[in-house]
């Protein structure tokens, strides 16, 4: 489901990500890498923190397919304005910068059409 992702990451962090978008995942881990210490912390989580999962997808569509076929949840349009980010378990499913523009208008025309 994931094989067409490339990985970047470490025991704690992953981040997977299509091919053109290192550049994203690697400031994605790097805000990751430096945020962890700060929430173990805050919250006083003494075990090892679950490892936490990224993916940088490349489209709305991918993004929709991953949330129900990877994630299991059952939600018409994930991808909705309204629901894009929600963390589920340690997943965390984005709509990669570097793909968004289209969709972004896209999301903007079927935002409309909702209406």
């Amino acid at each position: 489901m994931l094989e067409n992702y490339l990985i970047l990451g470490d025991a704690k962090i992953e981040i997977r990500y299509v091919e053109g978008e290192r550049r994203f995942a690697a400031q994605a881990f790097d805000v990751l890498d430096g945020a962890l210490p700060t929430i173990t912390s805050y919250f006083g989580i003494a075990q090892p923190f679950p490892k936490v999962r990224v993916i940088l997808v490349a489209s709305r569509a991918e993004f929709d397919r991953l949330v129900r076929d990877l994630l299991g949840v059952e939600i018409e349009v994930p991808s909705h304005p309204a629901r894009i980010a929600w963390p589920l378990g340690t997943l965390n499913s984005r709509c990669g910068p570097g793909k968004s523009t289209v969709d972004a208008i896209d999301s903007q025309k079927t935002i409309r059409d909702e209406r």
